[in-house]
């Protein structure tokens, strides 16, 4: 799944790691990444134990949101993923809803946003 939203995004050249959280507390969201632009190289931890939201598939849509992010890295303050602005924060979170769309047009009838 990861590498097929990394074509889509154009980010096939970078190495993304996906990890699962392994209990509730481990992370205080749905998903959470790291990245190393100069590597080309980024983890992503999804919190399935957080979801906040009812859509089609909110591991996949909490992965496309941090792909997005990833993408995004160099608009970000300090290139630091720490250090996303809320107004950025949306824009990921529109993108990544706009893209999910485009693969599932139907999904959005089944999500609320929290």
């Amino acid at each position: 799944m990861c590498a097929e939203w990394q074509k889509v995004l154009r980010l096939s050249d970078w190495r993304v790691r996906v990890r699962y959280a392994t209990h509730d507390k481990e992370l205080d969201c749905q998903g959470w990444f790291d990245a190393e632009p100069r590597k080309r190289q980024a983890i992503i931890k999804l919190q399935p134990f957080k979801f906040n939201s009812v859509c089609r598939d909110p591991l996949e849509m909490t992965l496309v949101h941090e792909l997005v992010h990833i993408h995004l890295l160099p608009l970000a303050p300090d290139n630091r993923p720490e250090h996303t602005d809320v107004a950025l924060e949306q824009a990921v979170d529109a993108l990544a809803y706009a893209l999910f769309t485009t693969k599932y047009p139907n999904w959005k009838d089944a999500y609320v946003r929290p």
